[in-house]
């Protein structure tokens, strides 16, 4: 079994064993929190991964680890698990999974909008608001500005991507008239 599908496999069993909706949120940014964590101390990972140091040692550095920090049960419990099983290494694939599933749950989606220059606030909330509309999800809107699309935006929404920028505008026409020469 590949590292995704086993990373998967772990974020929808633990999707499934909770059905409250603000536990399920509150899990999401435990692990969530856990990922940053482990990212900027990435010799706990190690350390909790490595075959190569007694298992029982290994389960009790995470234990004592979690301990300092205040998560609720559902996520100590799930992070035993990994540990038990010796998966501790495969919990950024399964917080994104478990993110993913969670939208999926709450009816949620992720748009990112690129543009030239920052968005003012309502022009952020109509989009936001236009996106609501015609997805029928709550949008989180994601926003990245990048100078070399002179203007207009590029909206990516799932795997969809609809590119309105000047900067593809320029190029088609470009295209275009090249192929009439």
């Amino acid at each position: 079994m590949t590292r995704a599908s086993l990373s998967k496999r772990y974020a929808r069993a633990l999707a499934e064993s909770i059905p409250d909706n603000r536990e399920l949120e509150a899990v999401a940014a435990e692990l969530m929190a856990l990922v940053e964590l482990f990212s900027r101390y990435p010799e706990v990972v190690r350390f909790a991964s490595n075959k190569a140091i007694d298992r029982e040692r290994r389960q009790r550095f995470l234990e004592s680890t979690l301990e300092s920090i205040d998560l609720i049960a559902v996520t100590r419990r799930f992070m035993l698990v990994l540990a038990d099983r010796e998966r501790v290494d495969l919990l950024e694939q399964v917080n994104s999974s478990f993110a993913d599933l969670v939208d999926v749950r709450l009816n949620r989606a992720e748009a990112v909008v690129t543009t030239a220059v920052p968005l003012g606030g309502e022009q952020k909330e109509r989009l936001r608001s236009r996106l609501s509309e015609l997805t029928g999800k709550t949008i989180r809107l994601r926003e990245h500005h990048d100078p070399n699309i002179l203007g207009g935006a590029v909206l990516q929404l799932g795997t969809r991507a609809i590119d309105g920028s000047i900067r593809s505008s320029l190029s088609r026409i470009r295209e275009e008239l090249v192929a009439e020469a």
